[in-house]
């Protein structure tokens, strides 16, 4: 499959915030969720947008990101809040999941997502159909906005954790759980290898490759663009960005 996947709101224009903070733990499960999806073998792009002032711009600013590829699917990684139950109660408020119609394969999907999230013991809120959400309007692909639980309920925050959500949501999109061998629990997704992880303090994608011994020519940059779903590289800043951080986390796919 290849699939877009980002967090909600900018570093500028935040999300919800309370026990935990959205911006923060939506971007670590983002993080995860693409990692174990590329594990897999499946093409996935970042279309996270850190810049936008507000949230009109935030919003364009990711759909234009999104429709800048040919995709199967648009997954929005988003954190609930507005119950304000600071103590806990006992009782989880939950996970649900936002599409833009009853119709298509994105209803199974996210149906899937919600049932996966839900067996780590959050209430399942199940699929909402939302046509009004910009996101799920004016992406090309179908798409579908995942509210993993809530930020204001301690019950909630209790049992989240970033890397099982992340991998619940890649089990209810591809049907197994991944490890980051590049198996799953139901078939081999093949061995995956990766370049030594960069531990050095430049900012130059360049450098950093040249420090772990790898080719830093643009054709080969190229390359390695293309496996890590880093799609029509030209080497903008942006572009080397992603990777350099995909280097210094060990996370960048070698070619």
């Amino acid at each position: 499959m290849k699939i877009n996947v980002h967090g909600g709101h900018s570093l500028v224009c935040r999300g919800a915030s309370a026990l935990i903070d959205e911006v923060t733990e939506d971007r670590k499960v983002k993080d995860k969720v693409i990692s174990f999806l590329r594990v897999a073998g499946h093409t996935v792009y970042d279309c996270t947008d850190d810049t936008g002032k507000n949230q009109s711009e935030n919003l364009t600013n990711i759909v234009n990101k999104c429709n800048a590829h040919v995709v199967d699917l648009d997954i929005s990684i988003h954190f609930n809040a507005c119950v304000n139950d600071l103590k806990g109660d006992g009782k989880t408020t939950g996970t649900e999941v936002h599409i833009f119609s009853e119709t298509g394969a994105t209803k199974t999907y996210a149906e899937n997502v919600c049932k996966a999230i839900s067996a780590l013991g959050f209430k399942n809120r199940g699929v909402k159909i939302s046509p009004g959400l910009y996101v799920l309007r004016k992406t090309k692909a179908p798409a579908m906005l995942i509210e993993c639980c809530f930020v204001d309920d301690a019950d909630d925050v209790k049992i989240y954790n970033a890397d099982t959500i992340a991998q619940a949501i890649v089990k209810g999109i591809i049907g197994n759980s991944v490890n980051m061998t590049g198996s799953t629990n139901n078939s081999s997704a093949g061995n995956v290898s990766y370049y030594p992880r960069y531990t050095g303090t430049s900012g130059s994608i360049v450098t950093a490759l040249q420090s772990v011994k790898v080719d830093s020519s643009f054709c080969y940059r190229c390359k390695i663009a293309a496996k890590n779903g880093i799609s029509n590289y030209k080497g903008t800043a942006e572009q080397n960005t992603t990777m350099l951080k995909l280097l210094k986390e060990g996370e960048l796919i070698k070619a």
